[in-house]
Order: C-alpha cells, then sequence, then structure tokens
C-alpha cells in the first residue's frame, strides 16, 4: 500500500534504516516476533520490512484521538483494556495467531526495564499454546540519522514442550534464553544482561 510504502521510505531516509536475517523470518503461517523495547515506534520499524502488517497490541489510552486512532489501526495496532486480565490477553493473542498473524511482543513490557526479573514469560507461554515460532530481532541505534539496524535472529520452536506441563523455573530458563538470542542481536547490551547469563549460568 502506499501507507506502507511511506513508512519504508521514512525510516530509510530518516533513520538510514536497514535490516539483517530477513531471510530467517518464515514465508508464511503464524509467528511471534520479540524484540528488545527502547523507543515508542519500534513496531513500526519492524513493520515497515512485512508486507503484510504483524498486529500489536497497545494500551487504549493512544487510540482516543481520531488520527492516532486510525494511524494505529492501519499498521496493525489493536487497543487492549489495562484492566484486562492476562487469561484474556492470552485467549485474544492465540485468536490473532489462529488467523496467520504475525503478533510483536516486548517481552520487556516497558522501554525503561532495568532487571530481568520484570521481563514477562507471557511470549513463551503464547508460543507454546499457540505453536507458533518466536523470532529474536534486535533494534539498534532508533535515533534520526543514526543509521538504525533491524536484525532478525532464526525462528525458535517450543515443540518439546507442547501439550506438556511446565514449571515457572523452567518458564523463566526459556525467557532468559530468549532474551539472550534478542541481546545477541542488539549491539548495545542493557545493564542486566550479565545477570541474564548468570542466572542461565554461561
Amino acid at each position: 500500500s502506499i501507507l506502507k510504502t511511506i513508512l519504508y521510505f521514512y525510516y530509510k531516509v530518516i533513520y538510514f534504516s536497514s535490516a539483517e536475517g530477513l531471510e530467517n523470518i518464515p514465508s508464511d503461517g503464524s509467528m511471534i516476533i520479540c524484540g528488545n523495547h527502547k523507543h515508542f515506534n519500534d513496531p513500526l520499524i519492524i513493520t515497515s520490512y512485512f508486507k503484510k502488517n504483524p498486529v500489536f497490541l497497545a494500551k487504549k489510552e493512544l487510540f482516543q484521538y481520531k488520527f492516532t486512532n486510525w494511524f494505529l489501526r492501519k499498521f496493525g495496532c489493536l487497543p487492549v483494556d489495562s484492566s484486562m486480565g492476562d487469561i484474556k490477553l492470552l485467549k485474544l493473542s492465540i485468536k490473532i495467531l489462529s488467523e496467520d498473524n504475525t503478533l510483536i511482543i516486548f517481552p520487556e513490557g516497558t522501554r525503561f526495564c532495568e532487571h530481568i526479573d520484570d521481563v514477562k514469560s507471557g511470549a513463551i507461554l503464547l508460543a507454546i499454546k499457540s505453536k507458533a515460532p518466536i523470532i529474536p530481532v534486535g533494534i539498534n541505534n532508533l535515533r534520526p540519522f543514526c543509521r538504525a539496524k533491524v536484525r532478525f535472529g532464526k525462528p525458535i520452536y517450543y515443540t518439546e514442550y507442547y501439550d506438556k506441563h511446565i514449571s515457572s523455573s523452567k518458564y523463566d530458563d526459556l525467557k532468559n534464553e530468549l532474551m539472550l538470542k534478542i541481546f545477541d542481536l542488539v549491539d548495545k547490551k542493557p545493564s542486566y544482561y550479565d545477570e541474564i547469563k548468570a542466572n542461565l549460568k554461561l
């Protein structure tokens, strides 16, 4: 579409953006994109590299104005109520993936995450329940005129955990492994990068 072309060239011209590892993205089927989160437009630069808009969820307050409501929905963003429980959110996400969509999730949950214990393991749970692979992505230098780079890693499949009970400690291990794969794609590591490796005894 014209809007998608504008979005792509916006990041090319203003952010000098480029991408690595596009060959790692499956050509069809549902998938979950999990990346680091430092900028409000992280999901949009990811979206600019997909033909079909990925879906990402955002708090409904961002949709209260006509233009932002139109703009966000145009690029695959859906509003969610902050009071929505984890189970309802999980069911909504599974429904999105059941329709062969790509869903963007930022496990850190906030742009100001400073501790591994604050990182959520919901993406792992969703990948296992939906049987969709996770594609780790690292977003680098997302500042105007600073040569932003988006790196896509290889798909992660959790087939050995399908239809099995998994302990909370195992979810923590899988979460740490995922975050390590994400931050291996990032030039500037977060303050808790060494903490992740310590937790995995690397």
